[in-house]
């Protein structure tokens, strides 16, 4: 499952690579999983898009996999959205996250100084690691990314994200590269995101 996945664009990728794995795409929001549905669709991939409400029952014991990328923060009930989600977990499943920083601020000053529908800016490590073993979790990793180019990159592409396709194709490959860049471990200046891999008890 991909809690808060607006499009499902993860479960799409996932069901192109993986066609006989289950997905599920779980959004409050119709509009967005209406069109993830349409490119499903499309593509014939198997993905079901849901829309529910991650704060409450997502079923117990039914995912391998639950993933919440960069969502919990739009969540104003945070700690209710992860319990549904790690009580859905099957024993020894694993939740994928990534959150960002509680303290991280935009490199461009000109930049956004909110996480888009933030209901709450971040969360440090300490916090993190207290909630998640609470709930019954084992933390595999939690580690810093999404550094200063990274941010950069984002901020450059958040700036110029409503000029129109031609511009979001030119600035694509900038984004490729840094990413490459990250994933290398290649950067520079303060974390503005926790990744986290946890396993279920």
């Amino acid at each position: 499952m991909d809690a808060g996945s607006e499009e499902g664009l993860l479960c799409l990728q996932l069901a192109r690579r993986h066609p006989g794995w289950s997905l599920v795409a779980a959004d409050i929001a119709e509009e967005p999983l209406r069109r993830g549905r349409e490119w499903a669709r499309a593509e014939g991939l198997d993905v079901l898009h849901v829309r529910c409400d991650l704060t409450r029952s997502l079923g117990h014991d039914v995912y391998d996999v639950v993933v919440a990328l960069e969502s919990l923060v739009e969540i104003p009930d945070d700690r209710a959205a992860l319990r549904a989600m790690v009580a859905a977990l099957r024993p020894g499943g694993l939740l994928v996250a990534q959150v960002p920083t509680a303290d991280w601020i935009p490199v461009l000053k000109s930049a956004e100084r909110t996480w888009r529908r933030e209901a709450r800016h971040g969360y440090d490590a300490a916090e993190l690691t207290t909630v998640l073993e609470d709930l019954g979790l084992d933390i595999q990793q939690l580690h810093p990314t999404f550094r200063r180019l990274t941010a950069l990159a984002q901020d450059v592409r958040d700036r110029y994200k409503r000029r129109g396709v031609v511009t979001q194709l030119l600035l694509l490959p900038l984004m490729a590269a840094v990413v490459r860049l990250e994933r290398a471990g290649i950067g520079w200046g303060p974390a503005r995101g926790w990744f986290v891999l946890a396993t279920k008890r």
